[in-house]
């Protein structure tokens, strides 16, 4: 459950980065500069949120089978990782570095 909500901010975050148009610098959206800077401190939030739950996953990691390769083990698991919880982090991992390379293309 966890990992599901880790990605569950990533897509809100992609959502605010690439439908909103938050941190563009301009007025392209057709918005306001109040509804702007809302949107600004609402991926400003997801990012905090999400860095936060990154931290907590980057420290369940352990060696995966083959070699280069990590899992996810949750405390009390008993060396046992689930694939599912794996495959969601990778989605989360996938879509948050896709929302930060486009603001920061757009900062730039």
């Amino acid at each position: 459950r966890n990992v599901g909500a880790l990605w569950g901010m990533t897509l809100c975050h992609q959502h605010y980065v690439f439908v909103r148009g938050s941190s563009t610098g301009d007025n392209s959206s057709g918005k306001n500069q109040s509804e702007d800077d809302d949107d600004d401190d609402m991926v400003q939030e997801l990012q905090d949120g999400i860095d936060l739950a990154l931290e907590f996953f980057m420290k369940t990691l352990i060696p995966g089978q083959r070699e280069g390769t990590l899992l996810v083990e949750y405390p009390n698991s008993h060396g046992l990782s689930q694939t599912g919880t794996n495959a969601i982090l990778a989605l989360a991992l996938i879509d948050y570095l896709r929302s930060l390379r486009a603001l920061e293309k757009r900062t730039r």
